[in-house]
């Protein structure tokens, strides 16, 4: 699904079935700002402002953001390799 950050913004709120007055108290964000941000797609939000709505709405910034499903990596993961060796280095000892 390709859409911007406006019309994701909208769809996650009428989801909840709010109106853009509850999405603005509910993130602590005047009815204004919401309003323009899902009227105009060419609006870039500060990230204050997505972590708000985002946590408002129950999803993470980076997806209201971007719209990326990825989620970052634990310290557990294979992406972490300087961790993972530094334990293989002592399990061999």
């Amino acid at each position: 699904m390709d859409e911007n950050f406006c019309l994701r913004l909208a769809r996650l709120r009428e989801a909840r079935k709010w109106s853009q007055h509850e999405l603005a108290v509910n993130s602590d964000l005047k009815l204004k700002k919401v309003a323009k941000l899902e009227s105009d797609c060419r609006r870039v939000p500060s990230w204050a402002d997505i972590k708000k709505l985002a946590n408002a709405l129950g999803t993470e910034p980076l997806y209201l953001a971007t719209g990326d499903n990825y989620h970052f990596p634990t310290k557990r993961s294979r992406y972490y390799p300087a961790e993972n060796q530094s334990r293989s280095a002592s399990a061999n000892s």
